[in-house]
């Protein structure tokens, strides 16, 4: 059966979340039992990212090809636009929670060093960049909400949260590399630095511009805050549990050896 191109970006957002969802109910990570509270950190993550994804559609900053996606538009935004934004999310957290539950980062000053070197870099690009909207908003909203996340969220977490981040960074060269190769996304680069991960990586498929480092940095800080808002088990994977230790009293062996 000839495959349809309409279908692309379905498969792609279907595609990424596939295997975290197969994965869920394993008994070591449990990430099922992490869903009520994911939900809530996907839903803010969409309060933000779909209303300026709508205003950067209208403005002409990225546009969507007709070709690769249903055409079922919402607001001006593919459907698939939409799914984006619940998919990609969760593929993205469930990575967090292996590394939290299963590697379980011990905390050392150098990553919080590394998460403020983060800020500064994405904050000094936003400033002198404020002509180009994709950079100035995007890259400048990532140093403001990360600066909250790192003054308000346990250090303790940060080694599992940025080694998360880091590792997000594959699929989203893959996935993103595609929509922006084919190209599903089309980016206007009179408003963004117009340099692209292909050019860096010498790897025509990662064709992403540059600024999406910050962009899916962004969304796993926001998803995983107000996620880390709501109780459940997710609050508590990573922690070691206490050793339970028998004290074993002479004087209890002296009266069991008198007993006998």
């Amino acid at each position: 059966m000839k495959w349809d191109p309409h279908y692309t970006y379905l498969a792609l957002n279907l595609g990424s979340m596939a295997f975290p969802l197969l994965r869920s109910f394993e008994h070591r990570v449990h990430f099922v039992g992490w869903w009520p509270a994911l939900a809530v950190g996907i839903l803010a993550n969409g309060l933000y990212f779909l209303p300026t994804d709508i205003w950067f559609t209208a403005k002409g900053i990225w546009s969507f090809s007709d070709a690769y996606t249903l055409g079922t538009r919402l607001a001006g935004l593919p459907l698939e636009e939409w799914l984006f934004f619940v998919c990609i999310p969760f593929a993205c957290v469930f990575i967090y929670a292996c590394v939290k539950t299963l590697l379980r980062i011990p905390y050392h000053w150098g990553w919080l060093a590394f998460g403020w070197a983060l800020v500064a870099v994405a904050g000094a690009t936003a400033l002198l960049n404020t002509d180009k909207a994709y950079t100035f908003v995007k890259v400048g909203s990532a140093a403001v909400f990360f600066a909250a996340y790192l003054l308000l969220t346990n250090k303790r977490d940060l080694p599992n949260f940025l080694l998360a981040y880091l590792l997000t960074e594959i699929p989203l060269l893959l996935v993103n590399g595609v929509l922006t190769y084919l190209p599903v996304v089309m980016y206007n680069d009179a408003e963004n630095l117009g340099i692209r991960m292909s050019a860096i990586t010498g790897v025509p498929l990662f064709n992403i511009p540059i600024e999406d480092n910050f962009y899916s940095l962004m969304m796993l800080t926001l998803t995983v805050f107000f996620m880390n808002l709501v109780p459940g088990p997710h609050r508590r994977a990573g922690q070691v549990e206490p050793k339970q230790t028998t004290v074993h009293h002479r004087f209890t062996s002296d009266a069991s050896a008198a007993a006998a």
